[in-house]
């Protein structure tokens, strides 16, 4: 399951298939309980080891345990039916499955399953603009050594891996935010414009989620294919263009509603493997 030239990962593969099949099951509480045990014997591996190989290995099995966290609690606020905490999550997992290959260790199956799956489910949401704030600081200080990472003194490489800690700049003496900006491809995707809960495009997670009552799975399927067409609109009315719009807006039929006779639909279809179906996850 796991790629790893210096550690024994025996029991990391037991573990991962468990917090799997539990996710499968729905038993998202299990999950975490699983993710705990996992974190617990990775902890106690690092306080063993100081070879840098060894320890930047014990970093990556921690992301995929990361993610099979992040994964359950998505499939858990789907449930209930709290979309934008899940979007939340999918970020998450998806933060991990770029550092998993970033890294390059143990970049197995799983991890490439989850980056089709997430990635699919991603382009069903809404969400469509973000927020993106610029800050003028001080200076970026090195999570490892503390310095300044622009100078001399730092070594370190931003977003690169050192004996099993990832080298963070961190913003030191915010002066002031020099803009926030609305952007469609933002870096990070969590800061969406006015979430939205109650959306019909989230009807199509509750039909899933009726799915899972039956023969379909969390992980019984490895991507969706998204169809979008129009059809008719079932609450519009004709009516004079200068009359008051049927929707309740106060404004002219014609400056509202008129065109508006028929509207997008999506169907999603959840296609693909099982997880469980991989000749080595």
């Amino acid at each position: 399951m796991f790629e790893f030239k210096h550690l024994c990962k025996c029991k990391y593969d037991d573990l991962t298939i468990d917090a799997l099949l539990a996710i499968n099951h729905r038993d998202y509480s299990n999950v975490i309980k699983i993710v705990e045990r996992a974190t617990n014997f990775l902890r106690k591996e690092k306080a063993l080891t100081q070879v840098e190989e060894e320890l930047n290995e014990l970093y990556v099995l921690n992301l995929h345990f990361q993610l099979l966290s992040s994964v359950s609690l998505y499939w858990r606020e789907i449930e209930m039916e709290q979309y934008y905490q899940s979007w939340w999550n999918l970020q998450d997992a998806l933060d991990s499955i770029r550092r998993i290959k970033k890294f390059g260790y143990g970049a197995g199956q799983a991890a490439k399953f989850f980056e089709e799956q997430l990635s699919s489910l991603e382009k069903i949401y809404p969400y469509k603009l973000f927020s993106s704030m610029g800050v003028i600081v001080e200076c970026y200080e090195c999570s490892i050594c503390g310095s300044d990472m622009d100078s001399d003194e730092c070594v370190h490489l931003k977003g690169e891996l050192y004996a099993g800690e990832m080298a963070l700049a961190v913003a030191k003496n915010i002066k002031y935010i020099d803009h926030i900006a609305l952007v469609e491809d933002p870096k990070n995707k969590r800061l969406v414009i006015a979430p939205d809960d109650s959306s019909p495009v989230f009807n199509i997670f509750k039909l899933l989620v009726k799915g899972f009552d039956k023969q379909l799975k969390p992980l019984g399927f490895s991507r969706t294919v998204i169809t979008e067409f129009m059809r008719p609109n079932e609450n519009w009315v004709k009516l004079g263009r200068n009359s008051k719009c049927f929707c309740g807006s106060g404004k002219k039929y014609k400056k509202c509603c008129e065109n508006q006779s028929r509207m997008k639909q999506m169907h999603v279809d959840f296609i693909g493997q099982s997880i469980f179906a991989l000749t080595s996850i």
